[in-house]
């Protein structure tokens, strides 16, 4: 029962995160462009490597710790469906540059995120 509380505790404030940070973000910079979830994708596949690697591979973090945060905050803080649908939305509306633009920064910003936070786990 316990993994269960962990993972739910940890998406109650990823999922938090996840909506102040874009909702700043929109507020903030007011664009046709869906800022707001880029960075948290961006940020969040950074965070999330960064503790695979440090949690699994050094043993840094307890199995729980790993539930509620890469389960629980990371898995509810990075999500792809606000990214689908935002991208489906700007090519409906025939913004069809904003759209690959929005495909391409989500899907390599967010690879090389993953990249540097494998690769920062690993040296620091």
């Amino acid at each position: 029962m316990w993994p269960i509380i962990f993972v739910a505790l940890g998406g109650a404030i990823g999922a938090t995160l996840r909506y102040a940070l874009s909702t700043y973000i929109a507020y903030r910079w007011i664009y046709n462009f869906p800022l707001g979830t880029l960075i948290v994708n961006v940020l969040g596949c950074f965070v999330v490597a960064y503790l695979i690697v440090k949690g699994f591979e050094t043993g840094a973090l307890s199995t729980n710790w790993r539930l509620f945060l890469i389960i629980g905050i990371g898995g509810s803080f990075t999500t792809f469906s606000s990214f689908s649908f935002e991208t489906v939305h700007l090519l409906k509306e025939g913004f069809y540059i904003l759209a690959v633009s929005n495909a391409f920064g989500n899907l390599f910003l967010c690879l090389l995120a993953t990249i540097a936070g494998v690769i920062l786990a690993r040296i620091g």
